[in-house]
């Protein structure tokens, strides 16, 4: 399993594999599948193909902000305080 993920589309992973490979527990994996991440059920075995899992974990990743949106920097503050 070592390698670009590009490499490995449409690979079949197991649970354990894909926690392996993320470095999340089994249990961690089983609660992001119940809110939403992709997976395939074939009887009573899950399986996850790699290459939506890194499409679904990509569109949902959150980039932090220097500031909350809508928050002043402390430069903007001291103008605003400056101000007659």
């Amino acid at each position: 399993m070592n390698g670009d993920p590009s490499q490995r589309t449409g690979r079949l992973l197991s649970e354990q594999e894909l926690a392996k490979l993320l470095n999340i527990s089994v249990r961690h994996l089983m609660n992001l599948r119940k809110a939403g991440l992709p997976h395939l059920q074939l009887g009573v075995s899950i399986r996850y193909d790699l290459q939506e899992v890194f499409w679904h974990i990509r569109d949902r990743r959150m980039i932090p902000s220097r500031h909350p949106q809508g928050a002043a920097s402390t430069a903007e503050l001291r103008l605003q305080e400056d101000r007659p």
